[in-house]
C-alpha cells in the first residue's frame, strides 16, 4: 500500500470547514455538477506540455496560461466528482488517451 493512498478521515463533497483545505484561496467549496475535486499534487502545469496539444482548437485549455495551470490545475488523486461529470470525464479520457501516447 502506497502511503499516500491511505485516507486519513471520511470523503466529503463539502470543504467549507477550512480545516479540511490545504489552499485558502479556492473558490467553489463543494463538489457539485461541473466543479470537480483533486487533492492538489506536484505536476505543477506539466500537463499542459501533452494536455493542450491533443485537446479541440476551442478547448479552454488552450486560453490558461503557464502560471496559472502551476497555481490553480496541478490536480492528481483522489479525485471527487459527480456520478454524471465522471462519466464524461471518463469519455473524454478515451478520447485523450491514444492521441498523448502518439504525441
Amino acid at each position: 500500500l502506497d502511503p499516500d493512498h491511505i485516507l486519513l478521515r471520511p470523503l466529503t463533497e463539502d470543504f467549507s470547514d477550512p480545516a479540511h483545505l490545504f489552499r485558502a484561496d479556492m473558490g467553489n467549496r463543494k463538489v457539485t455538477h461541473g466543479h470537480p475535486f483533486a487533492q492538489e499534487y506536484g505536476y505543477g502545469a506539466d500537463w499542459m506540455r501533452k494536455g493542450v496539444e491533443v485537446s479541440e482548437e476551442d478547448s479552454p485549455a488552450r486560453k490558461i496560461r503557464q502560471q496559472e495551470a502551476a497555481d490553480y490545475y496541478p490536480a492528481g488523486p483522489p479525485y471527487l466528482a459527480t456520478g454524471r461529470d465522471f462519466y464524461l470525464i471518463a469519455k473524454k479520457w478515451t478520447e485523450y488517451v491514444p492521441k498523448v501516447h502518439k504525441v
